[in-house]
């Protein structure tokens, strides 16, 4: 008598048609695997082209589920954050002057109760990704490409180029 494959799911008898079969389930899940990822890619790409970020919502924005938790109103797209937008800005105007140093704005925001998505205060390299981040003027960067936004920027264009061009003078180009 052969023996059975015994699993969790039940038992199979152990001949030339049940060890083919299992041999496919590997072969199946991988192509599942790798099918998906091309697909959920696919779906990536399309709502890039829509101008819709797929991605979680910057410091600035809330999501749309978080949007509509707090303000009980339905939208398609990533929306401004109404408590935190004016500090985004103005910590981009503060540093277009020349006057104030990424440091400066660090503290300067944490005063105002700025934080991470995670809650915690926000050091310099976040900022440094926050005044260099396009999506701030209604652009999104994927894959090294740069698409028009559906959200609606906090900061003008012309401001987020004076920023760049000040992180480029002292330094610390954009990403």
């Amino acid at each position: 008598k052969m023996a059975e494959f015994i699993f969790v799911t039940g038992s199979y008898q152990n001949n030339a048609q049940v060890k083919a079969m299992m041999g496919m389930n590997p072969l199946m899940a991988k192509w599942y695997v790798d099918n998906l990822s091309e697909e959920t890619k696919k779906g990536q790409a399309e709502s890039i082209r829509q101008g819709i970020f797929p991605g979680p919502a910057p410091v600035g924005y809330l999501s749309r589920k978080a949007f509509e938790k707090k303000y009980g109103k339905a939208t398609n797209r990533i929306e401004i954050n109404p408590n935190t937008a004016p500090v985004i800005l103005e910590a981009y105007k503060m540093y277009a002057t020349g006057k104030y140093s990424v440091n400066t704005i660090v503290h300067w925001a944490s005063e105002r109760g700025i934080k991470s998505a995670f809650g915690n205060k926000m050091g310099k390299a976040q900022w440094y990704r926050i005044l260099t981040n396009p999506f701030y003027c209604g652009l999104i960067e994927w894959n090294g490409e740069t698409y028009p936004g559906s959200h609606q920027p906090i900061v003008e264009k012309v401001i987020w180029d004076i920023v760049q061009d000040r992180m480029h003078a002292t330094g610390h180009p954009s990403p």
